[in-house]
């Protein structure tokens, strides 16, 4: 994926009178929700996070990605596409404004990728011809458990993920609501583990959830309308 999540540098997106009116809605309802000291971050993100709805608006390879991969919806991280409800919209959203880190290091020819969204992590090292040599994924699927279930508490609907949204609303009855949703939305996911874990055998048990929690929503990756 590329990001640049350079959101200063960018000017005020352009929308027309439908995406306008779905975004307010959703920060209407986001700031209520959101801890306070994100909540301008957050609305700076919304602002200029470029979206593109429509099959129309997108390249051969991401209508292929979603046919292969992902149904209806994909984040960049400051871009998404979108193309069918509002709930796709608002899932995705969710998505760019908790994409609170990224950077590109040059070291002994290589470009590394770095970017944390909500409980997911992510890494790519690229050669010096950009072809991708290694990747690191972690918390995918409790990401997106999670991000439905800010869905449901907020909008009263959730459309997927369904599994990974039920183990995250377990772990909000052993650390709390504020505890599990403040560490979401500031991209944290070493402030739940330290919550549920005190020793390092705990914390590699911890570890080897993720990892199982993210093999069952790979599999069920294909059943799953957005991501």
């Amino acid at each position: 994926p590329s990001f640049s999540l350079n959101y200063q540098e960018q000017t005020m997106i352009e929308r027309n009178d439908e995406i306008k009116k779905l975004i307010d809605e959703f920060v209407s309802k986001v700031r209520v929700y959101a801890p306070f000291d994100r909540y301008e971050n957050i609305k700076e993100m919304v602002d200029h996070t470029i979206i593109r709805k429509g099959f129309l608006s997108m390249t051969w390879k991401e209508r292929l990605k979603l046919f292969t991969q992902c149904k209806v919806g994909r984040s960049y991280g400051d871009e998404i596409i979108t193309l069918n409800s509002k709930y796709t919209l608002f899932h995705e959203m969710l998505h760019s404004i908790t994409t609170v880190g990224y950077r590109t290091n040059y070291n002994t020819g290589k470009v590394e990728h770095n970017f944390y969204t909500g409980f997911y992590q992510y890494t790519e090292i690229e050669n010096a011809q950009g072809e991708t040599i290694e990747e690191y994924r972690f918390g995918r699927g409790l990401n997106e458990g999670m991000t439905e279930k800010i869905m449901k508490d907020i909008f009263g609907k959730a459309e997927s993920y369904n599994y990974e949204r039920k183990i995250c609303d377990v772990l909000e009855l052993i650390i709390g609501e504020k505890t599990l949703r403040h560490a979401y939305f500031k991209a944290d996911l070493e402030s739940v583990m330290n919550k549920l874990a005190s020793t390092e055998e705990e914390k590699e048990e911890f570890k080897r959830f993720i990892k199982y929690l993210d093999y069952v929503n790979s599999v069920n990756n294909n059943f799953n309308p957005t991501c």
